[in-house]
């Protein structure tokens, strides 16, 4: 059987609700008591939510699904872990664009750089694109050679 994390949020009133079932390989490992978990889908017009783990729990059902169940409680975003997410979407933003980058000089047959800026990079490849030799005929018609001779 597979495990899988499972997120609880806890009401006030001591109430459980399911937030998320994944498999286990999502999380790379179990949060610890008093890990902040910070959750947000760029597909869907949502604020950011923060989750302070609470407990944890490994549930072992022989036969049947397995994993921890993480309870979570909702917290008030602080400057430091606002911050520290914005930084996260940059980052991803920033890297996602070198990918891209990176891609295209793949395709248009360029040598992997060192380039030190995203602009740098930039440039690189549109130098490359409008330096490229442009592609050579495949038409197979052939002229006579002016130095074959001509046979009688």
């Amino acid at each position: 059987m597979d495990v899988e994390l499972r997120t609880y949020l806890l009401h006030d009133d001591g109430s459980l609700e399911t937030l998320a079932i994944v498999p286990f390989e999502s999380y790379g490992e179990c949060p610890n008591v008093g890990d902040t978990i910070c959750e947000w889908f760029d597909h869907v017009d949502m604020d950011k939510s923060y989750y302070s783990v609470q407990r944890r729990y490994f549930v072992h059902r022989i036969g049947k699904n397995s994993g921890w169940a993480v309870v979570l409680r909702k917290i008030d975003v602080s400057e430091p872990i606002g911050k520290l997410v914005d930084a996260w979407e940059a980052d991803d933003e920033f890297w996602g664009e070198v990918n891209a980058i990176e891609v295209a000089e793949d395709e248009a047959g360029l040598k992997p750089l060192a380039v030190n800026t995203l602009e740098g990079a930039k440039v690189r490849l549109a130098k490359a694109t409008n330096s490229a030799p442009k592609p050579k005929s495949t038409s197979k018609v052939r002229k006579a050679s002016p130095n074959k001779p001509k046979y009688r």
